[in-house]
């Protein structure tokens, strides 16, 4: 499982903030809701990628590109998780 201790303090803080945003959402709907810069934006949304927390959807060429949001929450009590698997 993973942890959120895995996660860099800003990219914790940017997985907080998206779950205030629908489970669907693109690079600009972050920036407009959390005020962050595209540079800060894409460092930390690259970590919560790599830790597959949120994944990239495939769209068609000269389409906006959409992220989707697996997290849910889980884990904020300090304990590993698996996504997708409920006590």
């Amino acid at each position: 499982g993973i942890s959120l201790d895995d996660l860099s303090l800003p990219a914790r803080n940017l997985l907080q903030l998206l779950l205030e945003l629908p489970r669907t959402f693109t690079r600009k709907e972050v920036m407009d809701h959390t005020g962050w810069t595209k540079t800060r934006l894409h460092i930390h949304l690259t970590e919560l990628i790599e830790m597959e927390l949120v994944l990239p959807e495939s769209t068609k060429k000269n389409q906006l590109q959409t992220y989707k949001r697996l997290y849910d929450g889980e884990g904020q009590d300090g304990r590993r998780f698996l996504l997708g698997l409920r006590p």
